[in-house]
């Protein structure tokens, strides 16, 4: 399994991702790997997109689109708790 490291994380997101592991009865990684899991699930990616291995194109305009979705997804999923 792969890892993600983020960095300069803001203090009130942290504490709020504590806060909602909590009351899931989680620790916050796995918290986190659930808001991951269900954000990526609310993402379109075109087919197109996926090369045969399974993995996305690496263009710099896809990346910025994906990772734009993704944020709102995110942003859905953290709202809709």
């Amino acid at each position: 399994m792969k890892s993600l490291h983020i960095r300069n994380l803001d203090e009130g997101i942290l504490l709020g991702l504590k806060a909602r592991a909590e009351r899931h009865h989680r620790s916050v990684q796995k918290e986190v790997e659930v808001l991951l899991r269900d954000a990526a699930r609310m993402v379109h990616i075109p087919p197109a997109w996926i090369q045969e291995a399974g993995h996305l194109s690496t263009s710099k305009q896809q990346e910025r689109s994906i990772l734009y979705e993704v944020r709102l997804a995110v942003t859905e999923v953290l709202l809709s708790d």
